[in-house]
């Protein structure tokens, strides 16, 4: 948070935060992040190398239709998501360089992974954002299962459109039958929700994660 008694101009709780080298926390003040960085003991403060808007995360377990790979950085590329049974679009989803590159769950000095090793029908679960020009950047790669696609399909983001037998999330429209549980509600446009469906394309839930008009605020003062 802004800290104007801070000689970086942040803190979180007494801790300074200095942010000066994380292009990716700019205009992320007052929303809810997460914050990786390293901690500085002898001048008591975080410096921050990157920022994740938490309020904007998108995720999807999905089937990978295709994979394009920069040929000099194997981290840097795009994904084609795919959600079989359903319409709509494929998620194309980028994996940027510094300062935005995606973290690769598993990788590590001993066993690199990187976009080299995922191919057309692999199972995998990604973490993105949507940029301001609204394409969906990578914050987090995790392989689930080789070639042979996913035993369920996930996607969490806004709802598009909600029908009696539809409902479409991220332009990939689900289809809602009379076995599909709604946790809490049925979702109205704009609000954020998980869904899990086989590999029919029907969604076996919908669960809200954030509504958009919260029902808690008709408790307010």
């Amino acid at each position: 948070m802004q800290d104007t008694s801070s000689s970086t101009g942040y803190s979180i709780d007494s801790t300074q935060v200095d942010i000066s080298s994380a292009p990716s926390c700019t205009d992320l003040v007052g929303t809810v992040v997460e914050a990786e960085g390293v901690y500085d003991q002898s001048a008591a403060v975080l410096r921050v190398e990157t920022c994740e808007d938490e309020d904007d995360e998108l995720e999807m377990k999905c089937k990978v239709s295709n994979v394009s790979v920069d040929p000099l950085m194997p981290k840097v590329g795009t994904i084609e998501c795919m959600f079989p049974g359903t319409t709509g679009d494929l998620l194309l989803v980028e994996f940027r360089d510094s300062p935005e590159l995606a973290e690769f769950s598993d990788d590590d000095s001993i066993d690199h992974f990187d976009l080299t090793d995922v191919s057309a029908g692999d199972c995998v679960e990604i973490k993105a954002s949507a940029d301001t020009t609204g394409a969906l950047v990578a914050g987090l790669l995790e392989l689930e299962d080789v070639s042979s696609g996913c035993d369920s399909y996930e996607l969490q983001g806004p709802v598009d459109a909600i029908a009696a037998d539809a409902i479409t999330v991220l332009d990939v429209q689900f289809t809602v039958d009379g076995n599909t549980e709604f946790p809490a509600r049925t979702p109205s446009a704009g609000d954020s929700v998980e869904i899990i469906a086989g590999a029919d394309g029907i969604a076996d839930s919908v669960e809200i994660t954030d509504s958009q008009n919260s029902e808690d605020s008709s408790d307010s003062d």
